[in-house]
């Protein structure tokens, strides 16, 4: 049976029957691929505790008939800061099942294996505070990826009259882009010209260097732009979005209040994320 050995990190996995998982990972060299992991629901399974964590594994894989098997992996490279925080487990396990639904199988890119481990390794690195939960990696890492896939929204120009939107615009998931006041737009997402230039910030920079300054007002307002992009392009509902959500949102927080902060830019998302699961009903 031919094997070969690559490296890189898990996106998901699910169970399959009483003592096996599905992984789906992303590899250096093979891109996206779905491995059969025989015995690792077993609690005296080897290989489990390597693929439990978020991390960077070596793997050993055994070509398949009809799916390839997982004969060995090994984890080199953990983040411990991001299993010991609530928020960013959550932030990473969002943006890993987002690779997921928006790539296919045996997609082979460089630049998104560069990009999960950067944000691996920025997400470790990053402080949370008290009172702004939500990651900017994460929406930095969703922006950059939309760029990489070739599915990002216009927000340097209005997507009518190809003008500079100097005083804010609105999102319209549908036209692809922001649409500048002077072009009237019907419906979308009201998006400030403080929130554009901190959009363009978040996907010009390295992950590194994304800035992590601004009010709780203005995080939540960026925070529901990239939620907007993001619904607009995955076809099932994304649960992982409202969980996040639910993360970010903190203790003693109603994620759909009314009013300003963290509840006002869920409440705008909802009503995107409506809009999204139900094209059909929009007049064509």
């Amino acid at each position: 049976m031919p094997t070969y050995r690559d490296s890189g990190v898990v996106l998901h996995s699910r169970y399959l029957r009483d003592f096996d998982r599905r992984y789906v990972m992303f590899l250096r060299d093979h891109g996206k691929v779905t491995l059969l992991a025989k015995g690792t629901r077993r609690s005296r399974s080897k290989m489990s505790p390597h693929l439990s964590s978020f991390g960077m594994v070596d793997v050993m894989v055994a070509k398949g008939k009809f799916m390839d098997r997982l004969a060995g992996v090994r984890l080199f490279r953990p983040f411990p800061r991001i299993i010991e925080s609530l928020e960013k487990t959550a932030a990473a396990q969002s943006f890993f099942l987002a690779v997921d639904a928006l790539t296919r199988r045996e997609l082979k890119e460089e630049r998104l294996f560069d990009l999960l481990v950067g944000f691996l390794e920025s997400l470790e690195a990053e402080e949370i505070g008290s009172g702004v939960r939500r990651s900017a990696v994460f929406d930095a890492a969703i922006l950059k990826l939309t760029d990489i896939l070739g599915t990002s929204a216009e927000i340097d120009e209005c997507v009518i009259c190809r003008r500079t939107p100097e005083s804010g615009g609105v999102l319209d998931v549908f036209r692809g882009g922001i649409i500048c006041p002077a072009c009237r737009p019907i419906s979308g997402v009201t998006v400030s010209a403080s929130t554009l230039g901190f959009l363009r910030e978040l996907r010009d920079r390295p992950l590194g260097q994304v800035p992590f300054s601004g009010s709780a007002g203005e995080r939540s307002a960026i925070s529901a732009v990239v939620d907007a992009l993001l619904l607009s392009q995955i076809e099932d509902r994304f649960a992982a979005l409202r969980y996040l959500r639910s993360v970010s949102s903190g203790p003693g927080q109603v994620v759909d209040a009314a009013g300003d902060g963290p509840g006002q830019a869920a409440a705008g998302t909802e009503a995107v994320m409506r809009a999204c699961q139900n094209t059909e009903k929009l007049p064509k």
